[in-house]
């Protein structure tokens, strides 16, 4: 039986609001968009590790060159010193931006910030469609999501977050209908990007459904036998012996969202050491709750895989398991919590009319949505900063908000995988 929810709202404010939504939206942010959809001249995006490891053989250099190489000779301007030497992406991920490097880089990342704005609103209109919101919410639901800081912050540094957020969203999607096959060739795709995706396959793991497991592994080995032709098979070395390892720098940074982040801050802040104190210095303790974590998560998100038998349990598990995947990544930068629209959808079509939940969905999304600089300005000249080490009230406080709403999110879905049907919310028909 299908038990997809079926909302309903009758919303005579729906028209003024998208006015006032636009108004606001336009006056606010209309002009910052604009001004870096195509960047400024001298200000280099995360775009450009993909693109210029792309171009990096026709003028002589290795594709994983660092960027105080290459910036000079695509750029024509020094490389100003950051965490970011060398791309950290796999080669799978510079094949598919060779088409890119034909452009100039400028243009490349306008055409690119273009392409992630499209896939946004294919997400937004797939997950409304698929859970049978009402179409007279789909305008000012859009102009609330662009208010988004995590949007704001994917245009800027050019990332990637919202073609993942497509591709997976175009999983579920798939699998909804039953094409499980062409479900694991979209996250074998969004593996190739940036690996974590892979995760996500939990959901076909813990189910026994090895053919969408294998067209993940095909989809990803064709486009790395690509990857071996353009750019030659040591590429594959040189990025797990030279690259993978240099990631650790990430790890513990300020405002990486993920578990591994979180421990990493209170134990082992690599990155921003000097600019974090931890709460005691142990590399293993940080490392054995990092995988402590991973697994508990992972084991919930099979569960539920598990146990689901109806569209609301597959739909919670795929929940589970994209925000899963934001758990348990290395890293999780604010951009990625752009992929957390599923679940954040899906929770508010079948728990709206619940008070509690309601109320913890709504803090979750506004602690997600909105930018974490003014609270960070609000407490540092108190906690730190200013040439000041932050402490540890500041990593279990202000640095993991994000990650606390996550998992608030997370433990929505699984509660509402188990908690029985009630009445249809009103925002959808």
């Amino acid at each position: 039986m299908d038990d997809r929810p079926e909302l309903n709202t009758q919303s005579a404010w729906v028209g003024p609001a998208c006015l006032l939504l636009a108004w606001i939206w336009w006056s606010w942010l209309g002009q910052a968009y604009a001004e870096v959809l195509r960047p400024a001249s001298g200000r280099v995006v995360d775009l450009y590790q993909d693109w210029a490891s792309a171009r990096n053989q026709a003028v002589g250099l290795p594709v994983y060159a660092a960027h105080e190489q290459s910036v000079p000779r695509h750029l024509g301007h020094a490389w100003t010193a950051s965490l970011v030497r060398v791309n950290a992406h796999p080669p799978t991920s510079v094949f598919l931006f060779l088409p890119l490097a034909a452009l100039d880089y400028r243009d490349a990342v306008l055409v690119w910030n273009l392409v992630s704005l499209a896939a946004l609103a294919g997400v937004f209109g797939l997950v409304l469609r698929e859970l049978g919101a009402d179409r007279r919410l789909w305008l000012p639901g859009g102009l609330i999501l662009a208010f988004g800081h995590p949007v704001y912050a994917g245009v800027y540094l050019g990332q990637s977050a919202m073609v993942l957020g497509a591709l997976l969203v175009g999983a579920w999607a798939l699998d909804r209908r039953g094409q499980a096959l062409a479900a694991g060739g979209l996250i074998g795709v969004a593996a190739a990007f940036k690996l974590y995706p892979a995760f996500v396959l939990i959901v076909y793991l813990a189910r026994g459904q090895w053919r969408p497991i294998a067209a993940a592994g095909a989809t990803f080995a064709l486009l790395a036998l690509g990857a071996a032709v353009a750019f030659g098979p040591d590429v594959f070395a040189d990025y797990f012996r030279d690259v993978v390892p240099a990631q650790r720098v990430f790890w513990g940074v300020v405002f990486n969202l993920s578990l591994t982040g979180f421990w990493h801050r209170l134990f082992e802040p690599t990155g921003d050491a000097g600019r974090i104190e931890p709460l005691w210095f142990s590399p293993t303790a940080a490392r054995l709750a990092t995988l402590a974590g991973g697994l508990l998560v992972a084991g919930l998100v099979g569960w539920l895989a598990r146990q689901a038998r109806t569209v609301r349990g597959r739909d919670a598990a795929w929940s589970a398991a994209i925000l899963g995947m934001l758990l348990v990544a290395p890293v999780t930068w604010e951009d990625g919590l752009i992929q957390a629209a599923l679940p954040l959808g899906w929770v508010a079509s079948v728990a709206w009319n619940q008070p509690v939940a309601r109320s913890v969905l709504v803090g979750a999304f506004l602690i997600l949505w909105l930018p974490p600089e003014p609270l960070l300005r609000l407490v540092t000249p108190a906690w730190g900063g200013a040439g000041r080490p932050y402490g540890p009230a500041f990593s279990l406080v202000v640095a993991s908000l994000k990650t606390y709403a996550l998992l608030a999110v997370f433990g929505l879905v699984g509660w509402s995988a188990r908690n029985r049907p009630g009445t249809p919310a009103r925002f959808c028909s």
